[in-house]
């Protein structure tokens, strides 16, 4: 099947193809071809007396830095009977035209920073070891890791470096060889003890069951399959999520179906998505608040985790009839009352405050492409910029749930926007390491300013039941 579906979660976004059949566990480990071997002599086949853990990463990724230190503990306790390989993907380049990725350096001097102790490997500007690994187990985004077994096969995929060791340790125990009883990437869905709401008809099934693993409290990734033949003898399309907190069931249930996050360069090619060629990368950032408000006498209950499973046939399937019938379970499932509304909603406007100023910054060549260089660690110089770089920048360091890094309160937290009316290119700076306030002072020196204010916004509501 060849269409695509977008469904945007509450703290999830989820892309997905309909395919056949993907990488799983049991399955021969696909090639593995890097651009190049940054630590560690190459090594050319699997070894057959050893397990190898290969994790894939990116030096801007922060759970992926997080698990560095994880990594290395492995690889230590382990010696000879575990080699690890952090393979780095997704590595932006300062320019696509470059022969050779100016992302190796970057890789090299990070593995140094990081005091990585394991081999060390970047993908090309082709994205093969992206392709042939992620992409064909269905995995979207990173930290994932692999576990290959003895005999070359995959043995377990996930994202959590905590749950390696027991993976590992199970593999010891079976002589190192991978023993297929399904995929063992995802927790167990299924838990008749803790079932909330189950239904099942000749044409569709749902379940919500209490999530109550206590091995992996904070699993919360979801997935997607298409099976053949599970309930009608034809096609059925099915959408599992497993440990995800009910407040973010209903935003997914009731929310947008356009991605809420910010638009940003692609890493390879350095430009912005075509939302006219590709409507699907059309977002609502900005347009809908980015998590419901809970108007209800106790909270308790919404920070509790649940699986949730719908069953529908594949045929004409569309976010709205997938929404419809999430809607139906939570209904049937939890008495509350859930509605959107449109609300007045702080966010950060971005103005000029100083044209005069924000001229002498204006690029030399307005014809030119978007690039950038490092001026020092984690400092870089964008040049040919738009001020939706800078929106870039600001929502994907001082954002919401997913770009939540702690530095910005969550009571100020809000989407940023541009209204200043600005077309031309520009040149600005910009540090990781930079404070919210550090950031807008430096923009208030450039001619820039950025103020709370307010706007409608629609927003999911969740208020108790009336009698």
């Amino acid at each position: 099947m060849n269409s695509i579906l977008t469904l945007c979660l509450y703290g999830l976004i989820l892309t997905t193809t309909f395919a056949q059949q993907q990488l799983s566990v049991g399955d021969p480990a696909p090639p593995f071809i890097p651009l190049a071997w940054l630590k560690g002599d190459p090594i050319k086949e699997w070894n057959n007396q050893k397990i190898y853990v290969l994790e894939f990463g990116s030096t801007w990724c922060v759970p992926c830095a997080a698990a560095i230190p994880k990594l290395n503990q492995l690889s230590k306790d382990y010696g000879a009977h575990v080699e690890v390989i952090s393979a780095f993907v997704m590595e932006r380049n300062s320019s696509p035209d470059d022969e050779v990725p100016s992302y190796i350096e970057k890789v090299k001097k990070y593995i140094n920073k990081k005091s990585m102790n394991f081999y060390v490997v970047v993908d090309d500007a082709q994205q093969t070891l992206e392709k042939q690994w992620l992409k064909a187990s269905g995995r979207i985004g990173i930290p994932h890791i692999f576990l290959i077994d003895a005999d070359g096969r995959i043995a377990w995929i996930g994202s959590n470096p905590d749950a390696l060791k027991p993976a590992i340790d199970e593999l010891i125990r079976n002589n190192k060889r991978v023993v297929k009883t399904g995929n063992r990437s995802m927790p167990t869905f299924r838990d008749n003890q803790n079932i909330i709401r189950a239904f099942q008809d000749t044409i569709s099934a749902s379940a919500i069951v209490k999530y109550t693993n206590p091995k992996q409290p904070n699993y919360a990734q979801p997935y997607i399959k298409v099976t053949a033949g599970e309930l009608t003898g034809k096609d059925t399309y099915r959408h599992q999520v497993v440990g995800v907190e009910l407040v973010k069931l209903f935003y997914m249930a009731h929310g947008d179906t356009l991605w809420y996050q910010l638009p940003t360069r692609n890493i390879r090619t350095l430009e912005f998505p075509d939302t006219i060629k590709n409507p699907l990368q059309k977002r609502s950032y900005g347009k809908y608040w980015h998590e419901p408000i809970l108007e209800v006498s106790d909270i308790s209950t919404f920070q509790e985790r649940y699986n949730y499973s719908l069953t529908l046939p594949a045929k004409n399937i569309s976010a709205a009839k997938i929404k419809k019938a999430m809607q139906a379970d939570l209904a049937d499932s939890f008495d509350y009352e859930v509605g959107v509304e449109t609300r007045l909603m702080p966010y950060w406007k971005l103005v000029v405050q100083n044209e005069n100023l924000l001229t002498k910054y204006r690029s030399t060549d307005q014809q030119r492409n978007f690039h950038f260089r490092e001026l020092g660690e984690e400092t870089f110089l964008l040049k040919n910029a738009e001020m939706r770089d800078v929106i870039w920048m600001l929502g994907s360091n001082f954002g919401f749930l997913d770009y939540d890094y702690g530095k910005l309160n969550k009571k100020d937290q809000a989407p940023f926007i541009d209204e200043t009316g600005i077309h031309w290119k520009f040149d600005f700076r910009f540090s990781k390491y930079d404070t919210f306030e550090q950031f807008k002072a430096y923009l208030n020196s450039i001619g820039l300013d950025l103020q709370r204010k307010t706007k409608p916004m629609r927003v999911v509501v969740i208020k108790d039941k009336t009698t």
